[in-house]
């Protein structure tokens, strides 16, 4: 479960000798050497050096302080954690036409408990098409494994939803002074995947090595290294997931893939590495590599 890892990251930055504390930040005011942030329920702000902003989908902050420009996300999901006795092993993920480029999913947590849920773009839901709760709806009842789920379950949670942006900086400025953004909030979720925290902890990792420069300089242009670091590191891998959302919103061609992918032990080896994040999805979607799949 995301309450989890979240739980998991807490732990561990309190070992490292991070202090925690919870307030609702309603706004950041940037001076030269230090920010202020406002509280809702505080009367004095709050005062560092530096801040971070890891709102995720939630973006009127971002949009408060200049970080952000009002969009549409890119695509929207919904998903719910339950508890069943039917018995899932692996990850399930399909493709259904109605669904394309987006999916539906069932991924085991352990102790009998799954995270179900689908998610399309954006575009598929302003086109007057199906209502999201309606597709995930027929897929619990059209798909086997999700209805003998579900027979046997308990919800564990509700439905939850949740925007996706997934074009990095695409409508945002990574940072402004001494405020750096990170994560969903700056468009980290992947195309074609959905995934969000690998490229949301990669995002992290950069911010904390700026923001480690510059304290330890005491030199806050520091952080304007930021963007290009994203850009670098980050930048590379959207293209080519752009590029397979693009191949999967083709029914016929996304059918041809699943056939071939079940037939070719190179792909099949292609596929598990990009979706652990190990390799970028280009090896797959392209016509060479289709190809090669009949011999490999």
């Amino acid at each position: 479960k995301r309450r989890d890892f979240d739980n998991i990251l807490v732990q561990a930055a309190r070992e490292a000798g991070a202090e925690l504390c919870h307030a609702y930040i309603v706004d950041i005011h940037s001076r030269a050497e230090t920010v202020d942030l406002a509280a809702a329920d505080n009367t004095e702000p709050f005062h560092a050096r530096v801040a971070v902003v890891a709102t995720g989908a939630a973006v009127d902050l971002p949009r408060k302080l200049g970080l952000s420009r009002p969009r549409e996300p890119d695509a929207v999901a919904i998903r719910q954690y339950v508890k069943s006795s039917h018995r899932i092993d692996n990850i399930i993920i399909s493709y259904d036409k109605s669904l394309l480029p987006g999916y539906a999913w069932i991924i085991p947590l352990g102790n009998g408990r799954y995270n179900l849920g689908c998610g399309v773009k954006t575009d598929r839901v302003r086109n007057h098409q199906p209502h999201l709760k309606s597709r995930l709806r027929a897929f619990v009842e059209q798909f086997p494994e999700a209805h003998a789920l579900l027979a046997r379950a308990e919800a564990q949670s509700h439905l939850m939803g949740a925007g996706l942006r997934t074009d990095l900086c695409g409508d945002c400025r990574p940072v402004i002074g001494n405020v750096l953004c990170i994560g969903e909030t700056i468009g980290t979720t992947l195309p074609f995947t959905g995934e969000g925290i690998g490229k949301a902890m990669a995002s992290a990792e950069l911010a904390a090595g700026v923001i480690h420069e510059a304290l330890t300089r005491n030199d806050m242009s520091c952080l304007k290294q930021y963007p290009a670091l994203l850009r670098e590191h980050l930048g590379p891998y959207y293209p080519a997931y752009h590029s397979a959302e693009r191949w999967l919103s083709r029914p016929w061609l996304n059918d041809l893939l699943a056939r071939r992918i079940a037939r070719s032990h190179y792909l099949r080896g292609v596929v598990k590495e990009t979706i652990e994040e190990r390799v970028e999805p280009r090896p797959v979607f392209t016509l060479a590599n289709l190809l090669r799949s009949f011999w490999s």
